[in-house]
């Protein structure tokens, strides 16, 4: 696609960016008293609209009104989809990717506990992305049923190598969890350095780096903070690294303590990063990085991939900020105005 045809695309995208909730309204929310006020609400916003207009009971349920709102965001890939070329698709079809890994393994949290409910189902022309078996993979009864319905998937030979001898058994959920992620940023790793090149490949690689660097530290923290007694820590982290080097990963897992990592972490690229954070605070600070990050790549970078890459980026992150709404206001608790403010810019 030419940088013309992109910067169409661009400006469209960042259009609907546009038009994104804002903190002011996030806060008009959180002060209502019903999902179903709050649905009111997002019918009269145009960013989110066209799924608060699917729901018609009078009083709506949390978990439905996440999904409809999900479902528009996958939509929207769709439709984003079919705008860019062929030879950008592999990389847009992040979610398609995500979307198997949850799936795969909310099945295998309801194989080790039947009474757990699967997700809702995906729409129509976003399974067509993908080559996964989704109707095998939540009927399946045990753990080769849920490796035949993944077959074609980038996890299979993950999930094949985590089979347990004996085929009643399942894995461990924590060990697939933290492999089948490392499958997700691999894929995507090596994708980005066999098919781009100069500036796109820079941004693409700096945004998926970033990421994977703060997931690697927050995971050391919280397993510091909850599991002190632990001393191998290598099997949680993701197995590469942009900004931290192998040995500066080593010495956090070696620090004693949270705070011995904090200090730690003074002598890396993130020094100054986490300057009066707590380990309770990390996850909020990764989030705000990525939003930052991809809100550069939208607003000041020049029209390309990445443009439509950091879009769908942002859109979760919205989506992550609206269901945390819709949850203190369904539960009756409040919610953590912080994130919101970041989104809502």
């Amino acid at each position: 696609m030419t940088r013309a045809n992109y910067g169409a695309l661009a400006a469209k995208i960042r259009t609907i960016y546009g038009t994104r909730l804002r903190l002011e309204d996030f806060r008009r929310m959180t002060a209502m008293h019903s999902v179903a006020e709050v649905l009111d609400y997002l019918r009269q916003q145009g960013s989110w609209a066209p799924a608060s207009g699917t729901i018609t009971a009078s009083r709506p349920g949390r978990a439905a009104t996440e999904h409809a709102l999900r479902e528009q965001t996958l939509e929207e890939f769709v439709r984003i989809s079919n705008f860019v070329p062929r030879e950008d698709r592999l990389l847009l079809d992040f979610p398609v990717r995500q979307a198997e890994l949850d799936w795969i393994l909310a099945n295998l949290r309801r194989l080790s506990m039947p009474h757990i409910r699967t997700q809702f189902p995906l729409p129509s022309r976003f399974l067509t992305h993908s080559k996964m078996d989704y109707r095998a993979l939540e009927t399946c009864a045990d753990y080769d049923g849920l490796m035949a319905a993944a077959r074609r998937s980038i996890y299979y030979p993950a999930l094949l190598h985590l089979r347990p001898e004996d085929p009643r058994e399942l894995p461990n959920y924590a060990i697939a969890e933290s492999l089948l992620n490392s499958v997700y940023f691999s894929f995507t790793e090596k994708l980005i350095r066999g098919s781009y090149t100069g500036t796109v490949r820079e941004q693409l690689l700096h945004a998926l780096g970033i990421q994977v660097d703060l997931l690697n530290i927050s995971h050391i923290l919280r397993l510091k903070q909850y599991f002190p007694q632990e001393t191998n820590y290598l099997p949680a982290l993701y197995p590469f690294n942009y900004r931290l080097r192998p040995d500066q990963i080593n010495a956090l897992c070696a620090a004693p303590t949270v705070d011995d990592v904090f200090a730690r972490l003074a002598d890396t690229a993130y020094a100054g990063e986490f300057t009066g954070q707590r380990a309770t605070d990390v996850e909020e600070y990764c989030r705000r990085a990525l939003v930052r990050n991809y809100r550069r790549l939208l607003l000041n970078g020049e029209p390309s991939v990445c443009t439509a890459v950091a879009f769908l980026h942002l859109r979760a992150l919205e989506l992550q900020a609206l269901i945390r709404v819709i949850e203190s206001v369904n539960y009756g608790v409040p919610c953590n105005e912080e994130f919101l403010s970041l989104v809502g810019q």
